[in-house]
């Protein structure tokens, strides 16, 4: 797990998370740029927790804890998730034994078509036989602390899921984001809420108007997050609750977590409070 706070804390929704894993897998390692220890008392959610310099953003922390991790091979899989979610909203069982992924090499919860096809980095897994084979040695060998995080994202992100898919490992996800991009009504339309009438014409001018639209709109994480929850992904974005890309009304996204998760809001509101300022 790689993890990065603004004011080098260890938050609530990230313990929560490790929590969660802790009952589920067999070994944690947490990589943290910000924080150099577990609150006293949570130790024991983690086995190996490495402090290290904030630089090369997560794909340098998951380079860092793949390579700490000894005897690989005795591993079914291996998971790299960050802190950028809130959850797991349900079992994270429930994902892990997903029947999409059932079959899958290298697998992750969702796609995205932006700019082109890739599975998005929040959570993604190598499985045995690729752990074990030179190809996710050669990939992590190759990841190189990059200063800018656009240049993360193309160079890694991007292309990761092609890297093997392109080798011939079998490569899945849970939530496949659409093939081709909606219309921009479709997407304006999810956050029309004809009851706060001044907010409306503020959303509808801001979605319709603006140029930058294409580039804004396209995470099926956030215009399609209730497509992917219900398609079994257990995580909401930090993203979009807190610099809500889309000008979302957020209320219904609230109701939607208590109403059909057991996830504590609590949790949310005081993060979101904390890091309110803080670009995503």
């Amino acid at each position: 797990m790689a993890h990065y706070d603004p004011h080098g804390l260890n938050d609530t929704h990230v313990l929560y998370s490790l929590e969660a894993y802790r009952r589920v897998f067999d070994h944690i390692t947490f990589v943290s740029v910000s924080a150099d220890r577990l609150p006293i008392g949570r130790e024991g959610l983690v086995d190996t927790f490495i402090f290290r310099e904030n630089v090369g953003y997560d794909f340098f922390s998951w380079k860092i804890g793949f390579n700490a991790l000894v005897d690989k091979e005795r591993f079914f899989e291996i998971i790299f998730t960050n802190d950028s979610i809130y959850g797991p909203l349900f079992d994270i069982e429930h994902a892990l034994l997903a029947p999409r992924v059932k079959e899958a090499e290298f697998w992750g919860l969702t796609s995205s078509m932006v700019p082109n096809w890739h599975i998005q980095s929040y959570f993604f897994s190598m499985r045995h036989r690729l752990l074990i084979s030179s190809a996710a040695r050669d990939y992590w060998d190759a990841i190189r602390s990059f200063k800018n995080k656009g240049e993360v994202i193309n160079a890694c992100e991007m292309r990761m899921a092609d890297y093997f898919r392109s080798r011939n490992w079998l490569t899945e996800v849970i939530y496949e984001g659409p093939s081709s991009p909606p219309f921009r009504w479709h997407v304006t339309r999810l956050g029309t809420d004809l009851r706060q009438p001044i907010n409306l014409a503020k959303y509808l001018y801001y979605n319709l108007l603006h140029s930058d639209w294409r580039l804004r709109k396209q995470n099926p994480m956030n215009y399609l997050w209730r497509s992917a929850i219900e398609a079994g992904v257990p995580f909401i974005k930090v993203e979009l609750l807190r610099a809500n890309p889309l000008m979302l009304p957020l209320q219904p996204i609230h109701d939607y977590i208590s109403r059909n998760t057991r996830y504590p809001l609590d949790l949310i509101f005081a993060h979101l409070r904390r890091t309110a300022r803080i670009s995503a």
